[in-house]
């Protein structure tokens, strides 16, 4: 069972990453115009 408990948190830590991509973005976008 802490296979399941691998993927849940890898798939959290992936939706942080991802949010955190999309923040410096948006912040890189906004300093560059």
């Amino acid at each position: 069972m802490p296979l399941i408990n691998v993927i849940i948190c890898f798939s959290n830590y992936i939706k942080l990453l991802h949010r955190l991509t999309e923040s410096i973005i948006r912040l890189k976008l906004f300093t560059s115009s």
